[in-house]
């Protein structure tokens, strides 16, 4: 893909792999926090990259209806599952993120996670490629997962094309040569645009 985005950029890990692409032209990321951007700005200066970057500052439901309709080939994902994680505990870093502007799940789902896939589907260019990974938590009493599904299916030319499995070590260099029969993948499921 040329042109990629990521609409919830966090640490800047999957814009290291845009950056190491020989075939990406073009990054665009959204993130609310301030230092997640700066740290993917600097980490794009880091490596005296040509690539074009482009950065929005605010959450994904206020920034992806600026970004042009049919603009991106890939879209490469992980959005906040409701209030589950916390990227910074001040009001200050917490400002902009999606857990600050809901009391509910189902308001989640109303006021984030579907707008955010409508407009993945929008600004896909034909033929592109959505690839977001979400997933439940029982324990919480999150379920996000199915009306996630549900939205993206109701979405006319978006298709999925499977589920791939994203296993997490325990920390940075833990847990990735143990096998353990217990462990669980987190689904990131793939669609594209016809």
């Amino acid at each position: 893909a040329a042109r990629v985005l990521d609409s919830s950029a966090g640490r800047g890990d999957r814009l290291t792999g845009f950056l190491a692409s020989e075939r990406v032209e073009c990054i665009t990321l959204i993130d609310p926090r301030r230092g997640s951007i700066a740290a993917c700005k600097q980490q794009h200066k880091f490596v005296k990259s040509q690539k074009i970057l482009r950065t929005y500052e605010e959450g994904a439901e206020t920034a992806l209806p600026r970004v042009a309709s049919c603009s991106v080939d890939l879209i490469v994902t992980s959005p906040p599952y409701f209030d589950l994680e916390h990227y910074g505990e001040t009001a200050r870093e917490a400002r902009g993120q999606i857990r600050t502007k809901v009391r509910s799940l189902d308001e989640y789902i109303a006021v984030f996670l579907e707008p955010v896939l409508r407009h993945c589907e929008r600004v896909l260019d034909s033929g592109g490629t959505l690839a977001i990974n979400l997933d439940d938590n029982p324990r919480a009493g999150v379920a996000v997962c199915a009306p996630a599904l549900k939205i993206a299916s109701s979405l006319p030319s978006l298709r999925l094309l499977g589920t791939a499995g994203l296993r997490k070590g325990k920390g940075f260099g833990q847990g990735l040569h143990r096998q353990s029969s217990d462990v669980q993948a987190e689904p990131i499921y793939i669609f594209r645009k016809r």
